[in-house]
């Protein structure tokens, strides 16, 4: 079966569900994520056609909008620095997440490798899970990549009017966390991302809305930061 699919959104960030676009199946939906979580405190609305934000892009009380967050004046600033994003990921740091998919369920892991001054090496495996849901498949894939510091950054970097920011706290698999919530709108394509504050690195949950369907989940549910 082909498993793979064209790009998705600017919106999902490479680190957080980098595998989605080979994840993600042209074959008929075996199942539909159902949604969980607080719900959003407004909704988009529909202007000609298209989805859209309500009201000007602000960042919430309490957001570090230092001049290191900002990569791009076009752009929100990211929750965390390229300097915090180092400091959080050692050597041995691993990520452990759950996907569910209209394809199915999957893990995805992320683990450091190598760490530097620039940047990183992070191996990735993933695979589906059948039967058991806590059991991947045994035939996981793996790749090994070396990414910068500052790209890791820019991935949790969206454009301005495309965006807005709260603040949240929700439950995930792997603990209860104090996050910031972006929300992003790239045609018919909402994401959610739910950073949270206290652990810089990839979103602990991220939703993918397509069309007005729930089309993807994927949450943290284990780390080990060495």
């Amino acid at each position: 079966m082909n498993r793979f699919h064209p790009p998705l959104p600017r919106s999902i960030p490479a680190i957080g569900v980098l595998v989605l676009a080979t994840l993600v199946g042209g074959c008929a939906p075996s199942k539909r994520p159902e949604p969980s979580g607080p719900k959003p405190a407004s909704a988009p609305f529909e202007l000609n056609g298209v989805l859209t934000h309500t009201g000007p892009f602000s960042l919430p009380p309490g957001f570090p909008a230092s001049a290191e967050h900002v990569i791009d004046e076009q752009f929100a600033p990211a929750p965390f620095t390229a300097r915090q994003i180092a400091q959080a990921c050692p050597v041995g740091r691993t990520n452990t997440f759950a996907m569910t998919m209209e394809t199915g369920d999957y893990v995805m892991v992320h683990r450091f490798t190598e760490v530097s001054p620039e940047g990183a090496t992070i191996q990735r495996l993933f695979g589906e899970v059948r039967g058991d849901t806590n059991a991947a498949a045994p035939d996981l894939r793996s790749e090994v990549k070396e990414v910068a510091w500052s790209e890791l950054q820019r991935d949790a970097s969206f454009p301005r009017e495309k965006t807005r920011i709260r603040s949240e706290r929700i439950s995930v698999r792997a603990g209860t966390y104090d996050c910031w919530r972006y929300d992003v709108i790239e045609g018919a394509t909402i994401t959610h991302h739910w950073f949270a504050k206290g652990l810089a690195g990839p979103p602990v949950k991220i939703e993918l809305h397509r069309d007005g369907k729930l089309f993807a989940v994927t949450e943290l549910t284990e780390i080990r930061l060495r």
